[in-house]
């Protein structure tokens, strides 16, 4: 069997194309249903392409159930050899009896006639709809292809992607219906997103526009709609040949050309619907647990769990090729569902870090979680053990693809998106308590989040059926910022809470190497995790600043809620430490890089430059300086670099800050400038300072502003909207920032990513047919040619990036726009 270096879409990755080598691959199952019987021709129908047709006419059966597929030598036939994981016939099949050859003989004339591509939609829908009449039983349950490519889907909200138009989708109607689209009666009709069952990419010719681009990018869009998505085939169809693919979380698998002049390529085309009709068993399409209500208008999902039954409403949904995160919320139960594809290899699982944390002040609360799992003793609903996994030999960047099982937990919180706040207050009150829960899990339950950013933080949250008390298990007092302020409230009650602990680690003995991955949101992981290693390697003097000293107001709050042995022994503490660390690079005790605590800390840093970058006071306007613009322009195209461009923002002064925040904001030039002295250090090389230090500078800090603004009567009122950067080339060349900072990227990643998942993408709005070539790697795992025709090694073009942005759970009963959802 030859094989072939073959480009699977699998994962995003940043800007770095990868190729991958497909050898030794020894499965015997294609992702299409296994080899049928020639039909006979004593029940061959009418030749006359247009008669109706009964439900399940004999001259092509339904094909056998492929777990015990036939196996048979095949011939030789060039290009098109008999792939390893394709043994989709056992002989060459001549069809001389079967519809399939009259399919072909009428098709292919028209074919070759029409160049033009919207001329091929009609006869194509009609020819595979034909097909569907022959595999669909039901009089009531039947398959037909729409010709969408004007049209374009429905959806009764809004989503990234929405306006995109597949040429043709599939999806489940009535035989009448079908029986019209066959005739040639109709081709177009109301589609909805998720209807969807299989869709469809035409080109006159492949050569302009590989069609992993178009076809991929409806497929990446579609888990926004259809929550319950576990997988789906779909064609790109040029007037010589096709390709199949399939698709899940844990990439896109390509078939090679199916050649239209070759007869088997027909029975393939046959079988491909016989398998959108009736799924195989080990690539679900559909999460068996999940099922919508019958008004397309206003879809509501019945998601079965083990011990409940929730009517969900979606709320957010992440692209595919990711852990295709999904959010609903059942107002009836107040519950948020959350729905997402974990690796079967990760180390932790986020059921597990939610179970740990319970009950612990600002974070949120799990009610349950389970596997997802199929009836009939099938299993879990995890992707195909032939395209990823441990047993599958396809691998991207000399890693496996991994295989993924869906999780659900069932939350008992539900908040606001930090984006939503009204005031400079509520973002600072916000980052307190996030950082005074977070401190918890660190000290009290040894697991750290490792992916703080803008949207795993939520505002005004609320927890249903649940109390929290302001004593942990082991009876220590915690104080959040509202009990710090008003000694007198005897309840927890947070402004902020994390949310997302799926990238989260215990702090136990022994997981070291977990810890060195790089993991978080690129423009807000710390300068540490981002470069993968310990700050300034080279010999020298590292040298940190003093701990921060309250006075005043603050101090007395501090002290009342604290106590003044805990306000004393952090000072302390840092004060009696060494000043300068005299340290080499072949020192014995130079630290080894693993991401801490204090990395985590200095990641909400990061967000309260950003969200105060992006402020404007709410009766102001949006206006903005080159300098500010520039640099949000290297925010949010910021990715993993080792020459990080914020490492040079830890040396601006308290007037750089005042020159880049809006006018109105410049109050808050000295609480940055101040931060940025605590973070240059690198506190590896203070082993001995306690673990959250960091955790207690930051929020003292923050409590001395606050006492400010609350002595001030001025919370400073905030635009709900956002200073947007003008990507212009005279604001670039305009501003000096640019002299000593990287060169900004079109590409915005200021997305949720997970570098050691490498989840999520950023989006950029896709109309039809985007010419663009984006650098997303696929993987073949077939000896194929590549999509570009007369280049059998050149590198598949990616799809549009995702943009996913933590959108959590919308108070109302519609899909809120993406700055108003919450969860």
């Amino acid at each position: 069997m030859d094989t072939d270096t073959v480009p699977v879409d699998r994962v995003p990755g940043p800007s770095r194309p990868t190729i991958v080598d497909a050898t030794h691959v020894d499965s015997t199952q294609d992702f299409i249903q296994a080899e049928s019987t020639p039909p006979s021709p004593n029940n061959a129908p009418s030749r006359d392409p247009t008669d109706s047709m009964p439900p399940g006419d004999p001259s092509m059966p339904l094909l056998p159930n492929p777990a015990t597929p036939t196996t048979t030598s095949v011939a030789n036939t060039g290009l098109n050899t008999t792939p390893v994981k394709c043994k989709y016939i056992g002989s060459q099949y001549t069809h001389q009896s079967a519809k399939t050859t009259d399919f072909r003989d009428e098709f292919m004339g028209k074919i070759q006639k029409n160049t033009r591509e919207a001329t091929m939609y009609p006869f194509i829908a009609r020819l595979l709809t034909k097909i569907c009449l022959y595999a669909c039983k039901d009089d009531k349950d039947c398959l037909a292809f729409y010709n969408t490519a004007n049209t374009g889907c429905l959806s009764n909200s809004k989503f990234e992607g929405s306006d995109l138009r597949p040429d043709l989708i599939a999806k489940r109607t009535t035989r009448e219906d079908a029986q019209k689209i066959a005739n040639g009666e109709r081709s177009e009709s109301k589609v909805f997103w998720h209807e969807t069952e299989s869709a469809v990419e035409v080109k006159a010719k492949f050569e302009s526009i590989p069609p992993s681009v178009q076809t991929g990018s409806y497929i990446h869009v579609l888990p926004r709609a259809i929550p319950s998505l576990a997988g789906i085939l779909y064609l790109a169809w040029d007037a010589q040949f096709f390709y199949i693919y399939w698709s899940d979380t844990s990439g896109i698998v390509r078939s090679h050309r199916y050649y239209f002049e070759e007869e088997k390529s027909w029975d393939v085309l046959y079988r491909y619907v016989c398998t959108v009709v009736n799924p195989l068993t080990d690539l679900p399409t559909r999460d068996p647990t999940m099922s919508i209500n019958p008004n397309p208008i206003s879809p509501e999902w019945t998601i079965n769990c083990k011990e409940k039954a929730y009517n969900a409403v979606q709320r957010y949904g992440a692209t595919a090729h990711s852990r295709q995160t999904c959010v609903l919320w059942d107002p009836v139960k107040k519950r948020v569902i959350k729905d997402h594809w974990c690796d079967d290899d990760r180390r932790y699982r986020e059921s597990n870090i939610l179970e740990k944390i319970k009950g612990v002040p600002g974070v949120s609360q799990v009610d349950f979680s389970e596997v997802v799992k199929r009836p009939d003793d099938l299993g879990e609903l995890a992707t195909s053990k032939l395209h990823s996994g441990r047993e599958s030999t396809l691998k991207v960047s000399g890693r496996r693809v991994p295989r993924r099982t869906k999780q659900r937990s069932v939350l008992k919180s539900r908040g606001d998106p930090l984006s939503a706040r009204k005031s400079v207050r509520q973002i600072l009150v916000a980052l307190y308590d996030s950082i005074q829960g977070h401190q918890i899990c660190v000290k009290k339950k040894r697991v750290l989040h490792r992916d703080i950013s803008r949207y795993n933080i939520l505002i005004n949250p609320e927890h249903f059926d649940t109390e929290l008390d302001d004593k942990l298990d082991d009876g220590s007092d915690v104080k959040f910022i509202n009990q710090v302020l008003d000694p007198s409230l005897d309840r927890v009650k947070e402004e902020g809470i994390l949310i997302d602990w799926d990238n989260a680690a215990e702090l136990d003995a022994g997981v070291g190497d977990a810890l060195t991955e790089r993991t978080g949101t690129p423009m807000f992981v710390s300068l540490g995790v981002g470069a993968g290693k310990i700050k300034g390697r080279r010999n020298g003097i590292r040298q940190r600043d003093p701990f921060p000293v309250l006075t005043d107001k603050a101090k007395d709050l501090y002290i009342k809620a604290y106590g003044q042995k805990t306000y004393d022994r952090y000072l302390n503490a840092v004060e009696q430490s060494d000043l300068i660390k005299m340290v080499s690079k072949s020192d014995d005790k130079f630290p080894r890089y693993r991401h801490a605590a204090y990395h985590d800390v200095e990641s909400f840093f990061w967000v309260l430059v950003y969200e105060l970058l992006v402020a404007y006071p709410e009766n102001g306007t949006p206006s903005m300086s080159a300098s500010a613009n520039i640099l949000l322009l290297q925010f949010q195209g910021h990715y993993f670099v080792e020459s990080d461009f914020r490492h040079s923002l830890f040396q601006e002064e308290k007037e750089f800050w005042k020159a880049v925040l809006h006018p109105r904001l410049e109050c808050m030039a000295e609480l940055i400038s101040t931060l940025c002295g605590y973070f240059i250090p690198e506190w590896a090389f203070w082993p001995e300072l306690p673990e959250d230090h960091t955790h207690e500078a930051f929020k003292r800090l923050l409590l001395a502003e606050i006492a400010k603004l609350d002595a001030a009567n001025d919370p400073i009122a905030l635009n709900s909207k956002e200073r947007k950067v003008i990507q212009h080339p005279d604001a670039i060349r305009n501003s000096s920032f640019m002299d000593s900072h990287e060169t900004p990227s079109p590409r915005k990643s200021g997305s949720k990513r997970s570098c050691s998942d490498m989840t999520g993408m950023q989006g950029e709005k896709s109309r039809k047919r985007p010419r663009e070539a984006t650098s997303r790697p696929m993987v073949d795992v077939f000896d194929s040619p590549s999509d570009v025709a007369g280049d059998d090694n050149q590198r598949l073009p990616s799809l549009p990036e995702e943009s996913s942005k933590k959108s959590p759970l919308g108070r109302e009963g519609k899909m809120p726009p993406p700055s108003d959802l919450n969860w």
